[in-house]
Parts: structure tokens; C-alpha cells; sequence
């Protein structure tokens, strides 16, 4: 057995930090903002020049279709037959599939909020104005409910129809699912809320993560946070809770706020977490807008680069498919995806790269080297 072949009984220990970029496309305009992705892998997201592109699972453009400035990624109706588009000209926008005009809604002014949908099969839009809008599928207003300040977070619907909101003051409120105010709470944060296994309702605020009683809000714990101020907690299928923090971890949490493990990345992280479709990786971005993917269990899987521009204001959201492709708008007018390479990959990346000077198989605490190609060990990235 040759040293490379031995090397294959290492490899699913090792991760290179390596990504490879399946395609990126170029668009008119300035910039390409936060997309969605269907379950078939299709894409819909707004450019530069206000307008609404939708993509094949292979970014080929589809169609495109003049709806404004959209910063915001759009809404996919549970059977994926409508897109629901809100813009920075307070429209609200349901489309079809092939981009045809279903109803429009104009909100106050300022932008609108991503667009949520509930049990009902109704729909919650926020604007600036500090108005939530509950609408039918048909674009009917049922009811509204006025904020003290501006609302850019959606809500948070559970399935029983309960409905928690945030406005930009930091204030969230408790609503039933016809609109009626049950309690609200103050707080100094503005980023998105989430609901733990427990039922408990959670609140970043900038010094830490609260879990609020949905009942009563009352909180029942805090644990200490550094949590970017537009950023939130997400929560995976089996209860745990992660959170990105300013200081370059990415904190997993037990249901009940107790630590499972942090992870540390070369950046601070910028974007509230997401979660693949199998739950095994939490993708985030940093403040250098790199593409940042965490193992659901610790630890920093791979890294993939995007476009820089230190003077952007706005930090654009990924989006993550179905099968762990993550897909990146970036202010170069580009939409990137990209995944990481697989063990086997590596290898093979291993083997192509080998010289006569470097043929051999190099194993320490930190690195496992190749055939001259540097691998570094999952295990020494999770912190416990």
C-alpha cells in the first residue's frame, strides 16, 4: 500500500478548508442581494438595477422582471407555485412561477419586511411605517397592528397561529393570530426572533440571549452573548441553538441555554445562521463576507471567499439549498454557489497536487500533509 492509499484512513478525520465554486454569474447593475431557493435548487433575487431574477439550478437566468429595489430575499408559498416580493418602495408583490403579476399591495412607506407565512395560509408583511399586514393568499387585508417603531425583522408565527414581532426600538410584542396585542417587552436589540424546544420565545439582545415565556413574557433565562445587532439565534430540528458572535465564535446551546460547544472562525460573524437541509452543517457569513460553514457538531468546515467592498452598508444574507449548496449575492453585480469539498475530494485534490519532492504522508497534532497538500484537523477547531 503506497503512502496516499494509506492516507485514505485519514481523510474523514481532516477537512482542507476547501470550497469549490460550482458557478457564478454576472448581472447588470451594482449589486445582487439576498436570494431564495426552491427545493428544486431554482433561485429568485433581486439586483442592482430593480429587478427580480430567477434562475435555473445552474444560474441560468430565466426571467427577469422590473419590481424595484429588493434587499430582502423572497418568499416561496408552501406548494412553490407563488413568490411573494417585498421592495424598498413599500410594495408587496405576488408573482408566478413565470413572473406574471398575481396581486400587488402598497405598505406605508420605507421598505417592507420579508413576508412570513402562516398556518392559514395567509401572509404577515411589516414596513417602516411600523404597520404588520395580515393578508389572504388572494392579497386581502384581514387586519393590521401599528409598532412604536419601524419593522425590518419578519415575524415569528407558530404553528398554532401565535404571532411575535420585533420593531427597530428593540420592543417585541406578543400578538394572537387576529392581531390582538397580548403583551410586549423591551429590550435593546433588533435582530430576529426564534422559538426554542421548549416553546420559550428568543431574544437577542447586544450583551446576551433571553428566553422569554410566550404566555406571560416573562423571561425564564439569559446566558451571556455577543451577538451582532441585525443578527439572531437559529434552531435546529433536535433543539439546538446556535448563535454568531462578534468575537469569531459560533456558540451551539442546549434547549435550556446551557453551552454544547463554540467554534471559531477567522472573522467575526455578520448574518444570523443557517441550517442545511440534513442539518449537519450551520453556514454563516463573516464581516469580510466570506461564506463561513460550521459542522452542526463543532468546528469550522470550510471557507469560501466572495467579492469585498468596505464601503457597502448592507450586509447581504446567504441562502442555503435543499442538498447543502450555499448560494451568495455579492456587490460586484455577481450570484455564486458553492459547496465544500468531500473527503474523497480531498483526496484527489491530494493526489493531483503530489510532487516527487513531497511524496509522502506527514501526520501532527495540527496538520496531516498530503503529498504536499496541507489538511487540517476537524477536531482542533471545536472548542468545548
Amino acid at each position: 500500500m503506497n503512502s496516499l492509499e494509506t492516507a485514505a484512513r485519514f481523510v474523514s478525520q481532516y477537512d482542507q478548508h476547501a470550497s469549490r465554486t460550482l458557478w457564478r454569474r454576472e448581472f447588470e447593475g451594482g449589486w445582487v442581494y439576498e436570494p431564495a431557493v426552491s427545493s428544486e435548487g431554482d433561485l429568485y433575487v433581486g439586483g442592482g438595477r430593480g429587478e427580480l431574477l430567477a434562475l435555473d439550478p445552474n444560474g441560468e437566468l430565466r426571467w427577469k422582471l422590473p419590481a424595484g429595489l429588493i434587499l430582502r430575499a423572497p418568499v416561496l408559498s408552501s406548494d412553490e407555485q407563488t413568490v411573494y416580493v417585498a421592495t424598498q418602495e413599500s410594495r408587496l408583490m405576488a408573482l408566478g412561477k413565470n413572473g406574471n403579476l398575481l396581486w400587488e399591495q402598497q405598505l406605508g412607506y420605507g421598505g417592507v419586511s420579508t413576508p412570513v407565512l402562516t398556518p392559514g395560509g395567509g401572509l404577515l408583511a411589516g414596513s417602516l411605517a411600523g404597520e404588520l399586514v395580515a393578508f389572504t393568499s388572494q392579497g386581502e387585508t384581514t387586519w393590521s397592528f401599528q409598532t412604536m417603531g419601524g419593522i425590518q425583522q419578519p415575524a415569528l408565527v407558530t404553528p398554532e397561529g401565535e404571532i411575535f414581532l420585533r420593531d427597530d426600538r428593540g420592543t417585541v410584542y406578543a400578538l394572537d393570530a387576529a392581531g390582538q396585542e397580548r403583551w410586549k417587552l423591551d429590550t435593546q436589540g433588533c435582530g430576529p426572533l426564534a422559538r426554542n424546544a421548549d416553546g420559550l420565545i428568543l431574544v437577542s439582545d447586544w450583551k446576551d440571549l433571553k428566553a422569554v415565556d410566550p404566555a406571560s413574557g416573562q423571561v425564564r433565562w439569559r446566558v451571556p452573548a455577543s451577538i451582532p445587532r441585525d443578527c439572531g439565534p437559529t434552531v435546529a430540528s433536535d433543539g439546538t441553538i446556535f448563535l454568531p458572535g462578534h468575537d469569531k465564535k459560533l456558540q451551539a446551546l442546549n434547549p435550556d441555554g446551557s453551552e454544547k460547544w463554540r467554534a471559531e472562525g477567522p472573522v467575526g460573524l455578520a448574518t444570523t445562521p443557517l441550517l442545511s437541509g440534513d442539518q449537519q452543517s450551520v453556514v454563516v457569513r463573516g464581516w469580510d463576507r466570506q461564506v463561513l460553514v460550521f459542522g452542526a457538531e463543532g468546528g469550522l468546515r470550510w471557507v469560501a471567499p466572495t467579492y469585498q467592498y468596505n464601503g457597502a452598508s448592507i450586509m447581504s444574507k446567504l441562502a442555503v439549498g435543499r442538498d447543502g449548496t450555499v448560494y451568495a449575492g455579492s456587490q460586484d453585480s455577481s450570484l455564486a454557489a458553492f459547496r465544500g469539498l468531500t473527503a474523497e475530494e480531498q483526496l484527489e485534490a491530494a493526489r493531483s497536487h503530489r510532487s516527487d519532492e513531497t511524496p509522502g504522508v506527514h501526520v501532527g497534532r495540527e496538520w496531516v500533509v498530503i503529498g504536499g497538500t496541507r489538511l487540517r484537523p476537524r477536531q482542533a477547531q471545536a472548542k468545548t
